[in-house]
């Protein structure tokens, strides 16, 4: 039995295109009936690097996004995900608004008419902890799980072997992120480090996940008259 080995690069999305890399989050949920808008960049970064002679620009991807409070513990989020797609989430926080700590839970999905046309669906948990008005450190796991429809005709092997079959369940990815949020209520950076290593591999799609290290900045604003941190 072969089994197909191309990588897929987790960075190799084009520069431009919106990618839903990056978090830029704490565990505060925007306040009800408020928005937040999110721009920035991201990198990815692997092993198939230097094969393919350094970093280049498709290491790169432009990063924006919404929030928009609906009750007093519950955001939702909506973007742009890799090249031609679109993502969308929820975050419920489990903790007290007004303390200076916050645990919340994460959930979404998403699809994106890439080559190869992907679909996604994740779930995690974010915490963070206010050190002062302006500085909040905080982290989150995510698992995150792929599913890659591959359109490319292929040729049977020569050998007379026989490409794997796909499985059905995907391709894993634990996302584990690690940031701090500076500045005031209003207008925000967001500094993150992020470690992505893969889980499962469906060896039938033509595809395989790679450990990745990503950095992001992103500038988060207020886009209502009255803004809490978030």
């Amino acid at each position: 039995m072969r089994f197909p080995v191309e990588a897929l690069l987790v960075a190799s999305f084009a520069l431009g295109c919106s990618s839903g890399f990056g978090l830029a989050q704490t565990a505060k949920t925007v306040e009800p009936g408020g928005a937040r808008m999110a721009i920035g960049v991201a990198g990815a970064f692997n092993e198939y690097d230097q094969a393919r002679g350094g970093a280049q620009l498709s290491n790169y991807s432009l990063e924006t996004g919404f929030r928009f409070g609906v009750d007093k513990s519950t955001d939702l989020g909506v973007g742009p995900w890799l090249t031609y797609g679109l993502q969308a989430d929820v975050k419920h926080e489990l903790t007290p608004r007004e303390r200076p700590y916050g645990v919340a839970l994460r959930f979404g999905g998403g699809g994106a008419a890439t080559e190869p046309v992907s679909w996604s669906a994740f779930g995690g948990v974010i915490g963070s902890y206010a050190f002062a008005p302006w500085i909040t450190g905080y982290a989150s796991g995510t698992y995150r799980n792929f599913w890659f429809v591959d359109s490319k005709s292929r040729l049977p092997p020569a050998d007379g072997s026989q490409y794997a079959s796909r499985k059905g369940y995907g391709d894993g990815l634990l996302q584990a992120t690690a940031g701090l949020r500076l500045g005031s209520p209003r207008v925000a950076l967001y500094l993150e480090y992020a470690r992505w290593l893969p889980m499962q591999n469906d060896p039938g799609d033509f595809f395989k996940l790679v450990a990745s290290h990503v950095f992001s900045f992103t500038l988060g604003f207020c886009l209502g008259s009255e803004c809490r941190t978030g």
